[in-house]
């Protein structure tokens, strides 16, 4: 697999911003908080095809969910021209319910985001103050090589850069260093899809106890079992794989009929791999807004769009495989009942003293 295109002029991210142009689902996630601390979800799915829950963004399915789907389409018969809308939505009392929501979701699945909220409340004299952290975490696939390590922190502003312009890059850079880059981006992105799936590898090996296939042989092949895993992705988003084409591999490489025991006693478990980067590369071509709707006026936030007390980020999907991405809004209410009750003393003293002084007269 050729791994640079001569007629690249821009590093891979630039290929990234582009495909975004063309996103196939989008997932709209509102948080509307109260002022009494409680909150409403809702989340919003298009997508052309039916199959909306293989996403890496939790995707409500049970029956505490209010739920809608609805299906349209243009004048064409064509099953291209259809689009399906999901909805879910649900209240509830605090923050920390919430929470539950993305806690109990598979904690071992690699490929799957879940999200963090933090929410506090502080009475500060005549107003309230509320606070809202909501985090999307790194996904933890990406976690096997940390970005933050493997790129230094100019390679990285660089990323995040060319991510935020869609591609208008603001340096100008010499085609033989975005040529490295771009090596190099591939080298860490394809090592994450590698290095998760030689993992589950090595402990399903362990766990077999074969004296013909051991924990030494299958570290001794692992750069063929990288090729043989890597070469079945023409790109990037191309993430759909067949782990029985690396076990065929290991065939030859190993001369041992263990390794198709090890295929059978775990063909769920690479199966379930395979499920999860096809998610992977949908997520590449998916486009993800988070909103939030605050009580009082928007203080402070790092949001890209704020209306009224709604504030608004666009989250790209290569985000995701970074870093955390941290979200951050604060607002202020008037507490109007404490100012009425103080105007209310103020008049009583004020006509007090007024009476006082009459008396005096």
């Amino acid at each position: 697999m050729t791994r640079t295109n001569e007629y690249i002029v821009k590093i891979i991210i630039l290929i990234i911003c582009f495909i975004l142009l063309s996103a196939c689902k989008d997932i709209t996630v509102t948080t509307i908080i109260f002022p009494d601390g409680s909150c409403e979800r809702s989340i919003i799915v298009e997508s052309q095809s039916e199959k909306i829950f293989n996403d890496v963004f939790p995707i409500p399915m049970d029956d505490s969910w209010v739920m809608d789907k609805k299906v349209s389409s243009k004048r064409s018969s064509s099953p291209e021209e259809h689009r399906f809308t999901y909805t879910a939505r649900k209240k509830f009392k605090t923050i920390a319910e919430l929470n539950l929501e993305f806690t109990d979701q598979e904690s071992e699945n690699v490929f799957l985001l879940r999200p963090r909220i933090e929410f506090q409340k502080h009475w500060k004299g005549f107003f309230t103050t509320f606070i809202y952290h909501e985090t999307y975490p790194i996904l933890p696939l990406f976690k096997r090589i940390p970005a933050d390590r493997y790129f230094s922190s100019e390679e990285m502003k660089l990323i995040e850069l060319n991510i935020k312009n869609q591609g208008e890059l603001e340096a100008d850079i010499p085609n033989d260093e975005m040529k490295a880059f771009n090596n190099k981006f591939f080298n860490w992105y394809y090592g994450c899809i590698f290095e998760e799936f030689f993992h589950i590898l090595q402990q399903k090996v362990k766990a077999l106890k074969s004296d013909s296939l051991t924990l030494e042989k299958i570290i001794s092949g692992k750069k063929e079992l990288y090729t043989a895993l890597i070469n079945q992705m023409e790109s990037i988003t191309d993430t759909e794989i067949s782990i029985k084409k690396v076990f065929k591999v290991g065939e030859k490489l190993f001369n041992t009929p263990d390794i198709w025991k090890l295929w059978e006693q775990n063909r769920e478990t690479f199966e379930e791999y395979e499920r999860g980067m096809k998610k992977i590369g949908d997520a590449m071509v998916n486009q993800y807004t988070n909103n939030v709707v605050m009580p009082g006026i928007i203080t402070r936030t790092n949001a890209q769009t704020v209306i009224g007390n709604s504030v608004s980020w666009e989250i790209a999907p290569p985000y995701l495989f970074l870093r955390d991405y941290k979200m951050i809004v604060e607002s202020r209410l008037v507490n109007w009942w404490l100012v009425g009750f103080t105007l209310v003393i103020f008049v009583v003293i004020l006509a007090a003293i007024l009476l006082g002084n009459l008396l005096r007269k």
